[in-house]
């Protein structure tokens, strides 16, 4: 018989694993409802308050973590397992911070998600700290005001936009807001309307294979975006921890990375939005919900205002102690942005690390 009062709600994009779940947990004489993906869940406006999540962990568009890290967003506090192949010690770390109270790996043996159930549901339920607390991540200290440029751009645009927002590179998007590129001053550097014609010497012309001669002429004689940026991109989800991101940085070479959800833009870390984080905060540490309650508050308010240019401003909290980074045009701007940082309920402290530009400086 049911341990648990409400339905379990299971989340799998494979149809003949729903049915088979469902079949033998109705067997057990449970409750059963079924989704076939994040987005279907999170679109159900009457989730039950009590029962039991099981999700898996591969789905397309968002994975089963993904999708535990909106659910709270959205306070659904009931228990969760995960379900998936067998994977590292980290992947289990890394859900267990996200609020899933089991991992199982498949194949399942008989009788185990029954005992899981029993087991999450048997627990008390889990405080708000508890389901919002976790290490930093990407969420917390991304830029969310992005410069982007489309792939039907002309180079000269963006040359002259990185030039005038002091950045290096900027993110391609399609009208949909994915990313299919990005744009780099190395992307730019070597083209001909920058340095004039380059041509190679005429041993290293027959060394150099055809096709490789052409994509380099496409490249450098290239009109607009799509013909010189950098297609493979390196994105991170918004719930990548600081060291993933770090980590990923440092493999591939790069000094941004773009932040995704559901596949579309939200955001961009940069290498200097990593050491703002290591700067003002004790990054071993969990991040509390008030902290991140703070930042979200903060950002939005500022929005609203004409003054306030967000895309040369990071913000990061620890403790209720607001550190405002980036640049500020005037010492007005600066003294607004504090008493902004102030008057956002929680913050016990403001820490200005702003830095003055002059008009037209980069």
């Amino acid at each position: 018989m049911p341990t648990i009062t409400g339905p379990v709600l299971v989340v799998d994009d494979d149809d003949a694993v729903r049915q088979s779940l469902k079949f033998a947990l109705e067997q057990e004489g449970f409750e059963v409802r079924l989704y076939e993906d994040g987005a279907q869940i999170l679109a159900d406006g009457a989730l039950p308050p009590t029962g039991c999540l099981v999700v898996d962990l591969t789905m397309p568009r968002m994975d089963g973590i993904a999708l535990m890290d909106r659910l709270r967003e959205l306070h659904v506090a009931l228990p969760a397992i995960l379900i998936t192949t067998p994977g590292s010690p980290r992947l289990r770390e890394r859900a267990l911070r996200a609020g899933f109270r089991l991992v199982l790996e498949k194949p399942l043996e008989d009788g185990a998600l029954l005992e899981g159930i029993t087991s999450v549901t048997s627990l008390s339920p889990l405080s708000p700290t508890d389901r919002s607390s976790t290490m930093l991540t990407a969420n917390d200290v991304m830029t969310t005001e992005v410069v982007t440029v489309s792939p039907e751009t002309l180079v000269p645009d963006v040359a002259r936009l990185l030039h005038e927002r002091g950045i290096s590179g900027v993110p391609v998007v399609d009208p949909d807001g994915k990313v299919v590129g990005i744009v780099s001053e190395g992307d730019l550097i070597g083209h001909a309307g920058t340095i004039g014609e380059q041509r190679r010497s005429w041993w290293l012309r027959l060394l150099t294979g055809e096709d490789a001669l052409a994509r380099d002429y496409a490249k450098t004689h290239a009109r607009t975006t799509k013909d010189v940026m950098t297609t493979r991109v390196i994105t991170v989800p918004d719930t990548a921890s600081l060291a993933d991101i770090a980590g990923r940085m440092e493999k591939h070479g790069i000094k941004r990375v773009p932040v995704v959800r559901d596949g579309r833009l939200i955001g961009i870390v940069s290498r200097g939005n990593l050491l703002q984080a290591l700067a003002a905060t004790d990054i071993s540490k969990d991040v509390s919900a008030d902290d991140r309650t703070i930042r979200e508050r903060l950002i939005t308010d500022l929005r609203s205002q004409p003054w306030a240019s967000m895309l040369t401003k990071n913000i990061v909290v620890e403790n209720g102690v607001v550190h405002l980074f980036g640049f500020v045009r005037s010492e007005e701007e600066r003294r607004a942005l504090r008493i902004a940082a102030e008057n956002v309920p929680g913050v016990t402290r403001v820490e200005d690390h702003l830095m003055r530009r002059e008009p037209g400086g980069i």
